[in-house]
């Protein structure tokens, strides 16, 4: 071969060695860009499930706080709640059948009901029941004054009932125990010189509430299911200030006597 000839193969292979390193390079940049691209489609497929996750947990925050207050709930037609699980066909599922169904089960056995009730004719309906006989009555006479009454005769009267309350009240009950002394003729040092009334061990000791007070916490803690410090409200409207660490201390002293 000639010396030109030579040059030419060597600027050749020269072009086809540079060729090659670009082609070289190409197929790295295309192997990180489609590594980039596998990396951003599995952060919007998860971006995605967490964004329906949200909107299902929304979706059960409205119902909760704007929703029908009921214990009974319809699934939407599109429901979201099993999206994350892997659709996979369920043991007794018919060839051919969609994955995931379930067979219709069998229909229970049913049975026929009779009773009888009372029938309330339309008159009877909504009539109001008697006041209960053995509620302590207060009469109020209600008579004319004797300058319009003058020249007539009772011929009857009319009676009509209707129900008060009264609020509880609250006493307090003072005890004073009477003290004695000894005359100085009686001393002759046999008996004591000086004497106290006992009173009646009632409640617990050191307590300024009585046994009534007491049952009355007691029963609207317990049976009415009043907090301590309603109770404490209701007392402070009648001037009686007693705090709730009042209330809870009987309750303390009874759990350490068991």
């Amino acid at each position: 071969m000639t010396p030109a000839q030579n040059t030419q193969l060597d600027d050749a292979n020269r072009m086809i060695a540079q060729q090659c390193a670009k082609i070289e390079q190409l197929k790295s940049e295309l192997s990180s860009s489609l590594s980039s691209a596998l990396t951003e489609r599995a952060t919007i497929e998860q971006m995605s499930a967490d964004m329906i996750k949200l909107q299902s947990q929304v979706a059960w925050l409205s119902r909760q706080l704007f929703g029908r207050k009921s214990e009974k709930y319809a699934l939407p037609a599109e429901s979201s709640l099993f999206a994350d699980l892997p659709q996979t066909t369920a043991p007794g599922t018919a060839p051919g059948s969609a994955p995931g169904t379930v067979p219709a089960p069998a229909p229970a056995p049913t049975q026929t009901i009779t009773y009888e009730r009372e029938v309330v004719t339309p008159s009877e309906r909504g009539k109001r029941l008697p006041i209960p006989a053995d509620l302590p009555r207060v009469e109020r006479v209600h008579d004319l004054p004797a300058s319009e009454k003058a020249g007539m005769k009772k011929i009857g009267q009319e009676i009509s009932e209707k129900i008060e309350y009264e609020p509880g009240k609250v006493y307090v009950i003072r005890d004073v125990q009477i003290k004695y002394a000894r005359i100085d003729e009686c001393l002759d040092g046999s008996l004591p010189n000086v004497l106290l009334a006992t009173k009646p061990d009632e409640g617990l000791p050191k307590c300024i509430a009585g046994p009534s007070l007491l049952a009355h916490i007691a029963v609207s803690k317990f049976a009415d299911s009043l907090p301590l410090h309603r109770l404490e409200g209701i007392l402070r409207r009648s001037n009686v200030d007693l705090n709730r660490s009042s209330m809870c201390r009987p309750r303390k002293l009874d759990a350490r006597s068991r």
